[in-house]
């Protein structure tokens, strides 16, 4: 169904709203309530009729139904003060009045038979000599008909000949273009002036900044300021674009263009919140492409920007997704006419989709493995990619992807030549720690190769259950009172772990892995995973040891939900966001997706207080509720706010050690941390 008034444009299938002629972009759920507005123009709505279908009958304030009407306004009306389509009815509701067209595509159908009906009404009773010339034009038909079937087989198997088998990809020899201890990395070749442009942090607590090796070997710093760098790719021989965030707290996000001379710098447009964003540049147009959201609770679009006449359009809107990725990865075509990109899909792979500039419409998807973090294009049919399991060969004409071998530990990528490319080659390494906070000894819990983290301690003992990931393992690990270190083995391949932790008796343990929810039964060693009615889940932990509480995504909405693991019967926790949380002593403490700050309110209350503000977002998973204390990360520094006293102490200063993930014992006694000993990442050069 589509749906036409003044110059916006509804599509129920395609899901878009096109306005004046741009994409806008619309969140699910108000985009739900626009359909519903125009299925039932001219007639005065209720806020509960509102509520009961729109929202589907869940408990929704009428607060909640006005904030999302004036969202919804911002979007289509010209004027908010002065709404010209959607109406407050006072003592009722609202009522949208716009002269509402709708086209479907029974009504095309009908139209054609209805002409058919029509012609053969009109046709009149055949006579003897016409009837022997119908015979003689059906023999015709019948020739001419098997004349285009031969045809079509010709030309189907023509084509199929001429499909472009691609060789496959084999790279011959791998060299380090850079051989530092730090961080050097997201390379970007110029093909016209043959340097190379990297970020480079030369310790863990450095901002990235914008560095050049030219084609002699030089390593040259091209910024040095308190801006956070995340991509920089050429303008011309004297200019480069480059993203960037003004801090790693509020992480507003903008693009900026820089003279290489002068390093004079002019703001070319906002970017979005808490975005590690990548441009692409197409020199033919002027325009710049990259990733955009609004908010963080928001899924990343592919947006574009002409440097000439600063006018920004949309190109994608994401589809629903359990974790609001949206589009990853993205590159222009050699030929400058498409863009390949990435876009993130809750099931098992994700979706490469090809965007035909020119007509403004994706002309081909086909599925790709999870989680590519680069893409490349290698010939005009072929893509390369990275992810965790290494670099991809994307065939477009087959439609097919195949991994290249021994290519573990591929990072960003950039084409150098028909025959090279640049990568980027991380290394790190961090172990637990635990802090006695007394007189802050320290004692190495772990001594294991890649990132140990991610840590819960037992109520009971002092056993520590953890996440462990090399380049070729992820692996769920226990560490017992005596030091050794138990493996669990977890049935699945781990593409991503979020959560863990122990039941009040420690007999159980809970973990969200891959967006599922699975149980590990501590005396058999068992894993199991707890099938319920939602499919994708972000956060998770105990209530007690027969109750779960986690978060989850529905109708647009991140909440926070009830499951009693032997009735599998789910309640909703939060009305107002909830994105992870903890019970304690009938009070639910918990962060939100898109909103700062640690909030609480009784289990049975609807109202919510704010009790830690000015916590990051991205801290969601930094703090803890203990035995009436809740303890956080705060300004380089561990701190515990008594919920009995209210009073905030300082447990502990971390100064310049880069620990996080820290939890305290049950008697406050220490911290297990997790200690960052090494990140190191240099530029690496592939031969094929």
């Amino acid at each position: 169904m589509i749906y036409y008034f003044d110059n916006i444009k509804v599509n129920t299938e395609e899901v878009t709203l096109i306005k004046e002629g741009l994409l806008i972009d619309i969140e699910p759920k108000l985009f739900t309530l626009l359909i519903f507005f125009c299925e039932n123009s001219h007639r005065a709505l209720s806020r509960d009729e509102l509520i009961n279908t729109v929202w589907e009958g869940r408990v929704v304030s009428e607060a909640a139904v006005n904030r999302a009407v004036g969202q919804l306004r911002k979007i289509i009306e010209r004027d908010t003060a002065k709404p010209l389509y959607l109406k407050t009815v006072s003592k009722v509701g609202y009522q949208f009045i716009a002269e509402v067209k709708k086209i479907t595509s029974e009504m095309t159908e009908d139209m054609v038979t209805k002409s058919s009906v029509t012609q053969s009404v009109t046709t009149t009773k055949p006579s003897n000599n016409s009837r022997k010339t119908i015979v003689k034009y059906r023999f015709t038909f019948i020739i001419s008909f098997l004349f285009l079937v031969s045809f079509s087989i010709i030309y189907i198997f023509s084509k199929s000949s001429h499909i472009e088998y691609l060789p496959p990809v084999e790279i011959t020899q791998k060299n380090p273009i850079t051989t530092t201890n730090n961080s050097t990395f997201n390379p970007y070749f110029d093909p016209l002036t043959h340097d190379t442009f990297v970020l480079y942090k030369p310790d863990p607590q450095s901002f990235a900044q914008i560095k050049k090796l030219n084609s002699q070997g030089q390593s040259l710093p091209v910024t040095d300021d308190s801006y956070y760098y995340t991509d920089v790719i050429p303008h011309d021989d004297t200019n480069l674009l480059a993203a960037r965030l003004n801090n790693l707290n509020e992480r507003e996000c903008e693009i900026v263009l820089i003279n290489i001379a002068t390093q004079l710098i002019k703001t070319i447009t906002h970017c979005g919140q808490s975005i590690i964003n990548n441009l692409v540049f197409n020199s033919d147009t002027n325009t710049v492409y990259y990733r955009y959201r609004s908010k963080v609770s928001h899924p990343y679009s592919i947006y574009s920007i002409s440097l000439s006449s600063l006018r920004i359009q949309q190109l994608t809107i994401p589809g629903a997704t359990s974790n609001g990725l949206g589009y990853t990865a993205f590159e222009l075509s050699p030929d400058k006419q498409q863009i390949a990109m990435i876009e993130y899909k809750s099931e098992d792979t994700d979706q490469l989709q090809l965007y035909d500039l020119n007509t403004q419409e994706i002309i081909q998807h086909q599925n790709v493995p999870k989680d590519i973090r680069s893409i490349i294009w290698w010939r005009s049919k072929q893509l390369l990619a990275s992810n965790s399991e290494g670099l991809l060969n994307i065939d477009l004409s087959q439609q097919l992807t195949t991994k290249v071998k021994s290519t573990i530990g591929f990072g960003r990528l950039s084409k150098k030549s028909d025959h090279a490319l640049l990568f980027e080659k991380s290394d790190s390494q961090s172990n637990l720690v635990k802090i006695e906070l007394t007189h802050f000894n320290q004692t190495q819990l772990t001594n294991l190769i890649g990132v140990n983290g991610k840590s819960a301690m037992a109520h009971t003992s002092e056993r520590i259950i953890f996440f462990s990931q090399t380049p070729l393992t992820s692996k769920v690990l226990i560490r017992l009172e005596s030091g050794e270190i138990v493996e669990t083995h977890f049935p699945e391949k781990i593409r991503h772990l979020t959560t863990l932790e122990w039941s009040k008796d420690d007999s159980k343990i809970v973990a969200s892995i891959n967006d599922k929810i699975y149980l590990l039964n501590i005396n058999s060693m068992q894993w199991n995973r707890v099938y319920f009615d939602f499919n994708n889940v972000h956060y998770v932990s105990f209530i007690g040891n027969q109750h779960l509480l986690f978060s989850a995504e529905k109708n647009g909405n991140w909440n926070l939900w009830s499951l009693n693991l032997t009735t599998k019967e789910t309640a909703i926790m939060t009305n107002t966001e909830g994105y992870s949380g903890q019970v304690e002593n009938g009070y639910l403490f918990y962060t939100k997706f898109s909103s700062k700050g640690i909030f609480y309110k009784e289990i049975s209350a609807e109202k919510e207080f704010v009790l830690v503000k000015d916590i990051p977002v991205t801290d969601w998973n930094n703090w803890q509720v203990n035995s009436n204390n809740l303890t956080y990360q705060q300004g380089g520094k561990l701190k515990q706010y008594n919920l009995k006293s209210k009073e905030t102490s300082i447990l502990y200063e971390f100064s310049e050690k880069p620990l996080q993930y820290c939890r305290t014992d049950t008697h406050f006694e220490a911290i297990i941390c997790e200690l960052k000993e090494r990140s190191v990442s240099n530029i690496w050069q592939a031969d094929f």
